[in-house]
């Protein structure tokens, strides 16, 4: 196995990015996508379970998470072991727009698990909160209320309006 490497912060302009087109493309080179927006939140999800009930270990924890997956990714860690990229150890010159790893941001959930038991210590909305949403907040009540549908449908709607632009092709069939 590969050891982790420190390399140059360089950016998207990066010469062995620019110069090398299959390394432009995103995802891994094999054509894969790696550990995407959903997969960081059903595992987050699945790793929150034990810490519910955890109230200042949540804090801690999230803390020590959240700084190590920022320590990851100031320093550019590369590695061509795809089994790190869900803690932010990305191969080098690979590119993913949607890639969010668990560190940092499994810290972030843990954070959000403790100020959630803060504010709802007994299970219940506290009465200090207003139980109706301010006036001007209404209207966006029913995209929280779909907003599983809005994820689902979104993207062919942007693909479909970008290809009726010209602005992509999508001569696929």
């Amino acid at each position: 196995m590969e050891a982790l490497r420190e390399v140059p912060r360089a950016g998207v302009e990066d010469s062995r990015v620019r110069d090398d087109p299959d390394r432009r493309l995103p995802g891994l080179p094999d054509g894969r996508r790696g550990f995407r927006d959903p997969a960081t939140h059903g595992v987050s999800i699945v790793l929150a379970y034990p810490f519910l009930r955890l109230r200042y270990t949540n804090l801690v924890l999230g803390t020590l998470i959240f700084a190590a997956g920022q320590y990851v990714l100031a320093h550019d860690l590369v590695s061509e072991n795809y089994w790190l990229l869900p803690f932010g150890v990305v191969p080098e010159g690979v590119i993913m727009p949607d890639y969010r790893p668990l560190l940092p941001w499994f810290g972030v959930v843990l954070i959000g698990l403790f100020f959630g038991n803060a504010i709802y210590a007994d299970c219940r909305r506290p009465s200090s909160l207003p139980n109706k949403a301010p006036l001007a907040a209404r209207p966006l009540i029913p995209l929280g209320r779909n907003s599983l549908f809005i994820y689902l449908v979104h993207q062919p709607i942007v693909i479909a309006l970008l290809a009726l632009s010209g602005v992509i092709s999508v001569n696929f069939l």
